[in-house]
């Protein structure tokens, strides 16, 4: 298309009416184009109001970020997934929670660290030797990216933890990275950001399509909050339980922002929050099928 307006542009005997009548053609054309990117990028959360905490609960069991949590958790009808990403002590990109010995323990792992170098990452061949409560599967972020390939409607939202520029920087230069072969995956790719500089150190790196302003770390007042989503087009907030109340919510809302919290797993609780106009939330348990019932 654009090229076609390009030749009725400069193709010699163009009379002025037919050039601007051209120009109007292109305007036309690429505002579309954005009004359709906006459009896609704002049916995925119209469409889907659960995301899968750390790729959802397996069997009962949560925080994994395994392969069978995202197995079940698709299975289920579920499409956004937010997965813990963390570096070993080697610098590749994992996906797991923290390298604390108690989650170890939890998982029914035999932590490598002695009693003098507790929660200190692993290597990268010890993590991915080490099945999760002795059943699941670790995955990488090479892993993730191959998933999203497959799954066409697959999204994930990350968590990395740090907000600390060098290592934000680093972390989705390592995301970008690993999908260099097919980059358009990268639009499936929703950056989680815990204060306001979080959002330009990631776009120093990429320009994702769509962010996420999660508030547990964020020190903002909640106007800050609206304000700062607003002008920089993020279409949604999450909060946990006690930063969630009526006035807040609908002031997001009032801007087009959606409104997430975290975690839940109780239906009643799910309930209790839409009445205050929450749109979504982030669950290990739950199901479309519930949200219907």
């Amino acid at each position: 298309m654009v090229d076609t307006i390009l030749f009725m542009l400069f193709r010699g005997g163009n009379t002025i009416k037919q050039l601007i009548l051209s120009l109007l053609i292109l305007q036309i054309f690429l505002v579309s184009c954005s009004s359709n990117q906006n459009q896609s990028s704002t049916l995925v959360w119209e469409e889907n109001k659960l995301i899968a905490h750390a790729m959802g609960g397996v069997d009962g069991r949560t925080y994994s970020n395994s392969l069978e949590a995202f197995q079940q958790n698709y299975d289920k009808g579920l499409r956004l997934f937010e997965v813990d990403l963390s570096l070993t002590s080697d610098g590749k990109m994992v996906a797991r929670h923290d390298w604390r010995d108690s989650l170890a323990e939890m998982f029914l792992q035999t932590s490598p660290n002695d009693a003098t170098t507790p929660d200190e990452p692993w290597t990268y061949d010890y993590v991915m030797s080490q099945p999760l409560f002795a059943a699941y599967t670790p995955i990488d972020i090479d892993q993730i990216i191959q998933l999203m390939r497959e799954n066409k409607d697959m999204y994930i939202v990350t968590d990395t933890k740090y907000f600390e520029t060098d290592l934000v920087t680093q972390h989705f230069q390592m995301i970008v990275d690993a999908a260099e072969k097919d980059p358009k995956l990268l639009n499936r790719v929703i950056p989680q950001i815990y204060n306001q500089q979080m959002l330009f150190d990631i776009q120093s790196v990429y320009e994702f399509k769509d962010y996420i302003y999660t508030l547990y770390m964020s020190k903002d007042t909640e106007q800050e909050v609206i304000d700062f989503s607003s002008e920089n087009s993020i279409k949604v907030v999450t909060m946990p339980e006690f930063k969630t109340n009526a006035e807040f919510v609908a002031a997001l809302k009032e801007k087009g922002i959606f409104t997430f919290v975290h975690t839940i797993n109780d239906i009643e609780k799910v309930n209790e929050y839409q009445k205050l106009g929450v749109h979504g939330f982030y669950t290990d348990f739950l199901t479309n099928d519930d949200l219907d019932s």
